[in-house]
């Protein structure tokens, strides 16, 4: 006795105890970006592409608190030296606003300690600041990911 057609083309498979479930040949399987994400074993090329793994780039977030009394001319004066300073001079990058950012490396790759602390030795000095913080390295592309040991 062969197995039964259904509509829409699928086959049933029998086996010793009856339908045992549809079988998937004909049907097209649909595979959710979640699962795609979730895949262990990718290819080098793909793991660059998605930046994980050996390729996992790292950055850290800012938040800025100025002082309340600072007019708009200081606080762009402010921003354009720490863009070129501590920012540019650091071979990093910034995105964001004035009061709050993500810095990551200007080029493929991940922001070092070192570069992270002279960003923070440079807001140490300045007087337009409240206050600050700085965030620890994290995964600019999958924030929840924990960092990779090398």
């Amino acid at each position: 006795m062969g197995a039964p057609i259904m509509p829409h083309g699928c086959v049933f498979a029998r086996d010793q105890d009856g339908l045992s479930g549809v079988e998937t040949a004909r049907v097209p399987r649909v595979i959710t970006y979640e699962e795609s994400y979730m895949a262990t074993n990718r290819s080098r090329r793909l793991r660059k592409k998605l930046c994980v793994d050996e390729f996992q780039e790292l950055g850290f977030e800012l938040t800025l608190n100025f002082k309340a009394d600072l007019s708009d001319q200081v606080i762009d004066s402010f921003i354009d030296q720490f863009l070129d300073d501590a920012i540019a001079g650091n071979g990093l990058d910034y995105v964001g606003g004035e009061d709050y950012g993500l810095v990551c490396l200007a080029k493929r790759g991940s922001v070092s300690e070192e570069q992270r602390s002279a960003v923070e030795a440079w807001l140490k000095g300045r007087d337009e600041l409240e206050g600050y913080e700085i965030s620890p390295l994290l995964d600019v592309w999958y924030p929840g990911n924990p960092i990779n040991q090398a």
